[in-house]
This record gives structure tokens, C-alpha cells and sequence, in this order.
């Protein structure tokens, strides 16, 4: 999937409702995607299905990432300030050079 600013939107929605149980919804499933560079401050990831996906440079402040999928996901030189990174699953993460201030 080639994901454009059109799909982030989608996925974002389809995900607020999974989240409220409404119908609908569906689970953000974003792993392995090539998401560098994305500006998602304030987004609720919780629960996201983002393993392996490369945000690098990523602007994540203050995302809800709370019990999201990070595993191996490359987050070189993003910004994670006042994220929420309540048992995410970053094993394997690459957060060289991240911004985690009050994560």
C-alpha cells in the first residue's frame, strides 16, 4: 500500500471508531509502511498496529502511542515529545536521536 496523506486520514477515522466500538472501525494497521517525515502531533495511535513502519523524522507530540506496536519500527530523529508511550511495544525500535522529552 502506498500510503498518501488521503489514506493517513482514513486510517485515523476508521481507528477513532474501532477505538469507540462503533461501526466501521477498524484497527490502524500501518506496519512495514514508509511513513517518514509525517506529521502526526496529537494523533490517537493507541493500540496501532506499527511495527516495522519507518517514521523517522516523524512529528508525534503528544500522540497517544499507549499499547501500540512498535516493534522494530525505525523512529530516527522523531519527535515523541509529550507522546504517550504507555506499554507500547518498542523492542527492537530504532530511537536514535528521538525527542522523548516527557514521553
Amino acid at each position: 500500500m502506498d500510503t498518501t496523506p488521503i489514506e493517513i486520514v482514513r486510517v485515523l477515522a476508521e481507528h477513532a471508531k474501532w477505538l469507540n466500538k462503533q461501526a466501521g472501525g477498524r484497527r490502524a494497521s500501518l506496519g512495514m509502511q514508509d511513513l517518514t517525515g509525517i506529521s502526526l502531533p496529537g494523533a490517537n495511535l493507541r493500540q496501532a498496529k506499527l511495527s516495522g513502519a519507518r517514521l523517522d523524522r516523524a512529528n508525534l507530540t503528544e500522540a497517544n502511542l499507549s499499547f501500540a506496536d512498535l516493534f522494530a519500527a525505525h523512529l530516527t530523529d522523531a519527535d515523541l515529545t509529550r507522546a504517550n508511550l504507555a506499554q507500547a511495544d518498542l523492542r527492537g525500535a530504532r530511537l536514535t536521536g528521538a525527542r522523548l522529552t516527557h514521553a
